[in-house]
């Protein structure tokens, strides 16, 4: 893939190009980016003019080749003074529009950590919560118990100790059933905390992928064009 055709080729038809199949929306190293590479390659190969013969591998080093001779193409016209830059060319244009996209574009694997995290972090506030309204409930129960119950310690007998028990068990009784009652609310917190991280993620993820195909048609729409010209000289 040396010559100038290839390369145009490459980033420009869109069946082919790059910005059509965007690698980008995979995290690096991942499967994902990989078969995204590999699609490309093999789409590549079925081309006839011109022919290819290329690997994964060899379609993502000779883009990043094109990419590293763009930005020092533009260092070198940023630290040229009085001297006005040529006239970007169309494959310019196009490497231009792969750079921008692999940074605008976040991969599928964070957006799924960030998630992930997020659930975490609040999942762990609201149990936090919960865990403290509990302890707050045994003091003030067991302080409530203590003050009933002081006096008739000085005089218990055998049915003042059978009173005693009974109400403390009774206390007790009432506890744990506020202790399960808190578990169940913070577990219905949770859900419904995951829900709507879920929903939020989900509608975030959406109208990225909306903005993505919007950003894709509107490219295609400009590689039409561009070939329209190409093919009119």
């Amino acid at each position: 893939m040396a010559s100038n055709q290839c390369d145009h080729v490459l980033v420009d038809l869109p069946q082919h190009n790059v910005l059509f199949t965007n690698p980008f929306q995979f995290k690096k190293s991942s499967t994902g980016r990989t078969e995204a590479w590999k699609s490309l390659a093999d789409t590549l190969n079925k081309c006839n003019t011109p022919m290819f013969n290329v690997d994964s591998r060899a379609v993502r080093d000779h883009l990043g080749n094109l990419i590293k001779k763009y930005k020092k193409q533009m260092r070198a016209e940023e630290r040229a003074s009085g001297i006005a830059p040529d006239e970007p060319s169309e494959l310019d244009q196009l490497i231009k529009q792969i750079i921008e996209l692999e940074e605008t574009t976040v991969p599928e694997d964070s957006q799924r950590q960030a998630k992930e995290k997020a659930n975490k972090a609040k999942a762990e506030d609201v149990r936090l919560t919960a865990m403290e309204r509990l302890s707050q409930t045994k003091k003030r129960d067991f302080k409530e118990g203590d003050v009933d119950v002081e006096p008739k310690r000085q005089k218990r007998k055998g049915g003042d100790a059978i009173e005693f028990l009974k109400e403390r068990a009774d206390k007790n009784s009432e506890l744990r059933e506020k202790e399960l009652n808190m578990k169940k609310e913070m577990q219905q917190q949770q859900l419904q905390l995951q829900q709507k991280n879920t929903e939020m993620m989900q509608a975030m993820v959406q109208q990225q992928q909306q903005q993505q195909q919007q950003q894709q048609m509107l490219m295609m729409q400009q590689f039409i064009g561009v070939m329209g010209k190409m093919l009119n000289k």
